[in-house]
């Protein structure tokens, strides 16, 4: 499993263009500037390429190239890289989302169980709340322990709106 970007929304872009001194401390950076293929390169520096599932097409986005999921079977697939077990530590991830539909529950990021006793899993969503009940532009974000302990925290209903771009963090 191990699937980091999964966004099954619509179109999501990166937020930096190049990395820059200031952003030393950002460990992915996916620009979706390739405009074709069937890879996602990491502009970061570390070296964490993506690749596409199920070929999601290109598409204008919000700043230059973006992908256009289909809501079930398309994402992107980052393995299973060390930066996304995340810790006890801080950590920020923002995607610049075009919202086509708000009746689904649709992942912006997420990682799942990756069969590790100490495996965590997150998820960045939208349309939902941390109970997975369906909420029309909704933002939820959760984490939960092995054990699938765990904390959610949601934004009120409606901040997304549909068929616009939105920098969501």
């Amino acid at each position: 499993m191990g699937n980091i970007i999964k966004p099954s929304l619509g179109e999501v872009i990166s937020v930096n263009y190049r990395q820059h001194p200031r952003y030393r401390d950002c460990i992915g950076h996916w620009m979706m500037g390739e405009g074709g293929g069937a890879t996602l390169y990491d502009l970061s520096g570390y070296a964490n390429p993506g690749t596409l599932v199920n070929t999601p097409p290109w598409s204008v986005g919000r700043f230059g190239h973006a992908l256009s999921f289909n809501g079930s079977t398309q994402y992107v697939n980052l393995g299973n890289p060390a930066f996304a077990n995340l810790g006890a530590g801080n950590f920020t991830m923002s995607a610049w989302i075009y919202n086509n539909s708000q009746t689904t529950l649709d992942s912006i990021f997420s990682k799942d169980k990756d069969g590790a006793s100490n495996s965590r899993q997150w998820y960045f969503i939208l349309n939902g709340d941390w109970t997975g009940a369906v909420s029309a532009g909704r933002l939820s974000a959760m984490v939960f322990s092995s054990n699938l302990n765990g904390y959610g925290v949601d934004s009120a209903a409606g901040v997304v709106s549909a068929n616009a771009w939105h920098h969501v963090v």
